[in-house]
């Protein structure tokens, strides 16, 4: 399956418009523009990767950026989210001689579950419910070109809709269906997220953790400087939990593998944003 998607909708009389503000600099001090007549995308799916090449009339050194993605639905959300392929910033010259880019599924579930990791570490995970079966296909012209004719954020550009957006630039797109290979049911993720940990359950950190005898120290400063931390692959058992100005603090029990028993003390839920938490069966 091919598909060519085209950027450029225009009249004649705007492209002669444009041609005649685009005369060199000098010339009656007109300043020179750079001018869009085509910006057309081409992408067809390929075995098991798509094939992308870029029919334009910009310069050859213009600055773009390729991307190829494909979307998916988070638990309790009805908005769809991009999780990447392929993004490379490249000449729209090298494009014109075709690209041929792979769709590795198991690469993309993993970049995927990176992004779930990463997201649970600050309390954000999520689950995914959902994966298209549609995989979509961009080339963006960058906002800063190196070519001073483009002027300072594509400025002196105009053509395919350069002037259309908030910011200056062309973009040309296409979907292409290619089901994706894995199964939705092998990418939950299990949530544990340090601002709402479980009473009675314990949890093994992967970093020095703060242990504070109280959650609102009388000399914080003080309390800081005499602090006991519990080592990387320490753990504690959630008492309770309680909020102060805002802040979730755990009264908890914790241990040390190295010496055993650090009694009670109170962890607060930000000293545990960016750890690796495991809960511990």
């Amino acid at each position: 399956m091919k598909i060519k998607v085209w950027s450029c909708w225009f009249l004649a009389l705007s492209i002669s418009t444009a041609l005649t503000a685009g005369k060199a600099a000098g010339d009656d001090g007109a300043i020179e523009k750079v001018v869009c007549a085509l910006f057309e995308l081409e992408a067809a799916v390929d075995g098991q990767g798509v094939d992308v090449s870029l029919d334009t009339d910009l310069p050859v050194n213009t600055s773009v950026m390729l991307s190829v993605s494909r979307d998916y639905s988070q638990a309790d959300s009805t908005e769809m989210y991009s999780q990447s392929y392929f993004s490379q910033k490249t000449l729209a010259g090298s494009l014109r001689r075709q690209k041929s880019i792979p769709i590795d599924d198991e690469k993309w579930k993993a970049a995927l579950h990176e992004k779930q990791e990463q997201l649970s570490r600050l309390g954000e995970g999520f689950d995914v419910v959902k994966i298209s079966d549609l995989v979509e296909v961009s080339v963006v012209v960058h906002i800063n070109q190196s070519d001073p004719r483009f002027g300072k954020g594509n400025s002196n550009l105009v053509g395919c809709g350069a002037e259309d957006g908030a910011l200056r630039t062309i973009r040309g797109e296409a979907v292409l269906s290619m089901p994706f290979k894995g199964r939705v049911s092998s990418l939950p993720y299990i949530n544990l997220n340090p601002r709402n940990l479980d009473v009675g359950k314990t949890y093994i950190v992967d970093k020095r953790t703060p242990l504070l005898p109280a959650h609102t120290p009388q000399d914080p400063l003080l309390a800081l400087g005499k602090l006991p931390y519990q080592p990387p692959d320490g753990n504690f058992t959630v008492i309770k939990t309680q909020m102060v100005k805002n802040s979730l603090w755990y009264w908890v029990s914790a241990f040390s593998p190295q010496s055993g028993d650090m009694g009670r003390a109170w962890i607060n839920s930000v000293a545990l944003l960016g750890q690796k938490l495991q809960k511990r069966n």
